[in-house]
């Protein structure tokens, strides 16, 4: 059907047992560690390039961390197709073009923020991010 619009399916974020969680294949760094360790008995799905977005609006996974450098050109198109579907992209420390956190980051801290990732700056890399499907529990600070 080519009317089907796409459509994030609802989770409990770090509520909900096994969940599926996309990682890169190649950037499997301590940060995206710590974080796939707060979630209880997550699934894992290895894809490259900006199909991991994808998986998440067509409900095929709920969560990719991003822990490592992507540039706008990356993540743009596939951002807003998750935003569309109800999902979120949302920042979790700014990183310099080699992976490392910029010093004085700390990306729970800015995760826990809840700021969207930001396009047209001055500076075409990304921030570390996580992309969300649709939550229903909204973090604590909200």
């Amino acid at each position: 059907d080519t009317d089907r619009r796409l459509e994030c399916t609802p989770f409990e974020d770090r509520k909900q047992k096994g969940l599926t969680i996309i990682v890169s294949r190649r950037h499997r760094s301590a940060e995206t560690e710590a974080f796939i360790a707060q979630y209880d008995e997550p699934k894992f799905i290895q894809l490259g390039s900006s199909l991991k977005f994808t998986k998440i609006a067509e409900n095929e996974a709920h969560i990719y961390p991003r822990l490592a450098p992507t540039c706008e050109w990356d993540t743009a198109a596939p951002h807003l197709i998750v935003t569309e579907a109800g999902g979120s992209v949302v920042q979790c420390g700014r990183c310099d073009r080699e992976g490392n956190l910029i010093e004085g980051e700390d990306w729970q801290r800015v995760l826990a923020e809840e700021r969207p990732v930001l396009y047209n700056k001055e500076d075409d890399l990304n921030p570390f991010f996580i992309a969300y499907g649709k939550r229903t529990i909204k973090p604590a600070n909200s």
